[in-house]
């Protein structure tokens, strides 16, 4: 949007929010149609090369690189390059600081081992103008490697670029998806200098996502249909998925090289075994989603339709639990506690479009699983991939925060029957604490609990907020089977947003002003939200 309105956040307010993105996203079918199809030819490249797609992003930029990484119904062959001083796992102000620091883009892309012949790198950043993502671009540029940028050309345009070159990332990429945001990134003005609810999570994720299915109607197109041979039957295998750049660490100013997974090219099968399922999609045919061979065909303009429709049950449906989620915020906060958000896997992302967001409320705490690491659990044991079954996380977990009476919780998990997930929320609620939920209502009552209780996150919360998403999360059915693109990330940031907006909106009713963190990238913005920070020093990350 070009211009924000100035109107008290009300349940109209929250209705104008949801349609101002429902505005964005039909806009980005439209005028990005272009760089989506142009996005979607390199990612098809990459396929059927064999290459793999690297996702790379800093701050909340970093939540879209996952959005594609090990994804239901995503995208097998993509790497996410992470570093954790960049993603406001540590502090919310050194990632600033990182994130502005020449040569840390250079070691993380040299352990990424991209090969400039068949992959290509997607830099995800709301400004563009950070010496990180634009030392990455610049990176890739120079070994002939495609880029994709995912962007704000609005803020980006406004602000001056902080890299040493001089330059930004869209004026080294080969294609702009460009998200339409705000400078500052939120969208509504409850009073003269105060904005909240941001959209580039949202509209990003839908970016990303239309782009994978340009690149999937390529495979079914029928031009190169060895690339996307078996699809849904997982042989690709040759340089398989690394996580990189994950120890990369100190203070801002030392520059650490970081020790990665080497990559496995060893694998001498031919290109199409390689391949073989360039594309992975997951999920459980028959669910509630749409035909890829309909009318319509398969890509952007089907998934906006499918995922439209989910948007819009959300806003009708669900209003009055994400007003009365927001009337426990504003409890907490006034009594002057905090709000702990907690999600694992995908779920964290709803975590982190909550705490430390533009536009987003200062007294949200992000709980992490990795934290368990510094109360002396073996990294292994955190990082495996059945986490989220150990029954042991819920006390050790919430033993690494300074929770107080007055504090209030919100857990995020589409399918909410995890252990990791049901145990925090027993102990939380065994606690007196209020409690939040965000799942997928027809998801976790077609499956049965994991956790000893038997409970389902949904049966022991306060208030539950429902994604609408379908079972598997992803909407488009495959011909061979499966589905592709998943919609609880955009579902659960228009909620999260809506829950900020209305949370606000409750504060200013009762005459209080709302601590509302600025975009470090605006002038200014860096210094107003330290001062915020302060108040609540020891309870945030």
């Amino acid at each position: 949007m070009s211009t924000a309105t100035q109107t008290p956040v009300t349940t109209s307010a929250l209705e104008q929010f949801a349609a101002a993105v429902r505005e964005m996203l039909n806009r980005a079918t439209e005028q990005q149609g272009d760089a989506i199809q142009a996005a979607g030819a390199l990612v098809f490249r990459t396929l059927e090369l064999g290459g793999l797609v690297h996702a790379f992003g800093t701050g909340h930029s970093h939540l879209l690189a996952e959005e594609i990484y090990s994804r239901a119904g995503g995208l097998l062959p993509v790497n996410v390059i992470q570093s954790a001083p960049l993603m406001l796992h540590e502090d919310a102000v050194a990632s600033g600081d990182w994130e502005r620091l020449p040569g840390v883009a250079a070691v993380l892309l040299e352990h990424a081992a991209v090969d400039p012949a068949r992959d290509t790198l997607i830099v995800i950043s709301n400004s563009g103008r950070n010496a990180v993502p634009v030392e990455a671009a610049e990176w890739a540029r120079a070994r002939r490697v495609p880029i994709i940028a995912v962007m704000s050309l609005a803020h980006s345009r406004s602000q001056s670029s902080l890299a040493p070159s001089g330059k930004k990332l869209y004026e080294l990429a080969d294609v702009v998806l460009d998200n339409a945001g705000m400078p500052g990134d939120s969208l509504v003005e409850v009073r003269p200098g105060l904005r909240v609810a941001a959209t580039s999570t949202i509209v990003g994720a839908f970016l990303l996502h239309s782009m994978v299915l340009s690149a999937v109607e390529k495979c079914f197109g029928g031009r190169h249909p060895s690339a996307c041979s078996d699809l849904g039957q997982p042989r690709w295998r040759a340089r398989g998925q690394r996580r990189v750049g994950r120890e990369l660490s100190g203070t801002p100013g030392r520059r650490v090289r970081a020790p990665a997974e080497t990559a496995r090219r060893t694998d001498c099968q031919p290109v199409n075994a390689r391949i073989g399922a360039g594309v992975m999609p997951v999920g459980v045919p028959g669910a509630a989603g749409a035909s890829a061979t309909g009318q319509f065909g398969f890509g952007k303009a089907q998934f906006w339709q499918v995922a439209s429709g989910i948007l819009d049950r959300v806003v009708e449906t669900q209003s009055e639990a994400i007003h009365q989620a927001a009337r426990i915020f504003a409890d907490a906060i006034d009594r002057g506690g905090v709000v702990h958000a907690y999600g694992t896997g995908h779920s964290k992302a709803f975590a982190m479009e909550l705490a430390n967001r533009a536009g987003g409320l200062v007294p949200i705490n992000r709980l992490d699983s990795v934290d368990l690491i510094l109360a002396c659990w073996p990294a292994e044991q955190v990082l495996r991939p059945d986490f989220e079954l150990d029954p042991e996380v819920a006390p050790a977990l919430l033993g690494c925060y300074q929770i107080e009476s007055d504090d209030a919780f919100i857990i995020a998990s589409n399918s909410g029957v995890n252990p990791s997930i049901v145990g925090v929320a027993l102990r939380v609620k065994e606690q007196n604490h209020p409690l939040v939920a965000v799942t997928s209502l027809e998801h976790t009552r077609q499956v049965p609990s994991l956790d000893s209780s038997g409970k389902k996150l949904y049966e022991v919360a306060d208030v539950v907020i429902d994604n609408c998403g379908p079972l598997g999360d992803a909407l488009l059915e495959l011909a061979g089977g499966g589905k592709a693109c998943s919609i609880s990330s955009l579902s659960g940031a228009l909620i999260g947003q809506m829950l900020t907006a209305e949370t606000i909106g409750i504060l200013l009713e009762r005459g209080h002003q709302p601590p509302v963190l600025i975009s470090a990238n605006v002038p200014g913005g860096r210094e107003a939200d330290e001062k915020l920070r302060k108040q609540y020093a020891g309870r945030i990350r």
